[in-house]
């Protein structure tokens, strides 16, 4: 678990997606957890749309849009765990039938 302080300092990464899985699923869990720093990464996407070329008079929803940012950065957790861990299983699995091989077996 990461503390406010860890948090803060992933802000940034987080909403531009340069986090990391460790760092992505620390700070998804922390802001779950404090309204502080769910805060602070409000203040982080606002600050974020001042900077970039959208024009002023559009609207925003704030909430929808962290909460799209929070499951975007979700789903691409997921999927890279999921990604992760079928390169495990056919590393594995090649493994064990070189063994198998190497042995007569097959």
């Amino acid at each position: 678990m990461i503390n406010c302080t860890e948090a803060k300092q992933l802000i940034n990464p987080f909403i531009e997606g340069t986090a990391g899985l460790v760092n992505t699923a620390a700070f998804l869990r922390h802001i779950r957890q404090c309204p502080q720093c769910y805060e602070e990464l409000e203040m982080g996407c606002i600050m974020k749309m001042a900077a970039s070329d959208t024009p002023e008079e559009e609207e925003y929803d704030l909430n929808r849009l962290v909460a799209g940012l929070i499951r975007k950065r979700k789903k691409t957790l997921t999927l890279t765990t999921i990604l992760a861990a079928c390169g495990i299983l056919i590393v594995a699995v090649s493994v064990v039938l070189f063994l198998l091989h190497l042995n007569g077996v097959i």
